[in-house]
């Protein structure tokens, strides 16, 4: 073998050698680009679902504190199913006298740009002469109806609503129904401060609820079956409520109240209360604080044989049956 076929080997095995070592190293600055961009992608998704899990709970709690009439989360977990797809559940109750009934499960399921489906509380309205019935869609249960005192006057001159709905008087119907706890919607002939209301309602009663009003006079009480704004009173039988604050996006009493109404309105939620005017027209009633807050209506609970005469009240404008359940003899109510 001649020096020229030596050199051209050496030639071919130094292409060679060098070829091999570039596939190399372009391999290498491949996967670190890719490892790269596959931690950043991970870092974005961690983050942008972090903030976005602290901005759906933030919504929950306002639907919690706003929207919930004599409902209670008594549980929260969230469930990642997908890199980008989390579902936050809660566990809920009607606490009717003390009885934790069932009430169906919230699931809010959200992504990288916000939520992607909520489960709603809707009611089916529909009549029963001689007046109407709200009907949860899921437990076909009862819902308890506040109702508008306006004037029928004020309905037919309106140009958005066309039909009265006179009020309902259930509450004396319940005599009828014995060994049974049930939950009563109480419409006030006007609204009372927190402290005649607490005088106001017989002792052998619980207070669940407060309900704020529906904010104008013009409202209708079958448009507005199930979206009330309030507040809910201590679970302990004894009505209570709280000046409260805000604090991490976590609202109690009065004053969370007052900024829950004010965060929804900025806030895109999923609720089925979500005309801000709606929300705006009953935040502008609101007082500065609980001493000086008023109400038009409460939720109460407790045996009907204490139920049964709330119609004779001279305070009430309305009474509307919500949810019932049998007493058994191995839970005592509340009162």
């Amino acid at each position: 073998m001649n020096d020229n076929q030596t050199f051209e080997k050496l030639i071919k095995k130094t292409k060679t050698k060098n070829t091999l070592k570039g596939i190399l190293i372009s391999s290498l600055s491949t996967i670190i680009v890719f490892l790269i961009i596959l931690v950043g992608a991970n870092l974005f998704v961690s983050n942008t679902m972090s903030k976005q899990l602290k901005l759906q709970n933030q919504k929950l709690n306002i639907e919690n504190i706003a929207f919930s009439p004599n409902i209670f989360t008594t549980r929260q977990h969230t469930t990642a199913i997908a890199w980008t797809k989390s579902t936050i559940t809660e566990t809920r109750i009607k606490n009717i006298d003390g009885y934790h009934i069932y009430y169906p499960e919230k699931n809010l399921q959200f992504g990288l740009s916000g939520t992607q489906t909520f489960s709603r509380d809707d009611v089916d309205v529909y009549n029963a002469n001689p007046s109407i019935i709200a009907e949860n869609t899921k437990t076909q249960e009862k819902e308890p109806i506040f109702f508008s005192r306006s004037a029928k006057s004020i309905y037919k001159n309106s140009k958005n609503l066309t039909l009265y709905t006179p009020p309902t008087h259930e509450a004396k119907t319940l005599s009828t129904m014995k060994n049974t706890l049930a939950e009563v919607a109480l419409t006030f002939d006007k609204p009372y401060s927190y402290s005649e209301i607490k005088k106001m309602i017989p002792d052998n009663v619980m207070i669940n609820y407060y309900w704020v009003g529906f904010g104008n006079s013009n409202t209708s009480t079958i448009a507005s079956a199930g979206n009330y704004i309030g507040l809910n009173a201590s679970d302990d039988g004894k009505g209570s409520l709280q000046e409260g604050s805000t604090k991490n996006n976590t609202y109690t009493g009065y004053k969370g109240l007052k900024q829950a109404l004010t965060d929804s309105i900025s806030l895109q939620l999923a609720s089925h209360i979500s005309d801000k005017n709606y929300i705006s027209s009953i935040k502008s009633q609101l007082s500065s604080n609980l001493s000086t807050a008023k109400f038009s209506g409460v939720i109460v609970t407790g045996k009907t044989d204490n139920l049964q005469s709330l119609d004779d009240l001279n305070f009430v404008f309305a009474s509307n049956v919500g949810l019932t359940t049998p007493i058994v003899p191995y839970e005592t109510p509340l009162k």
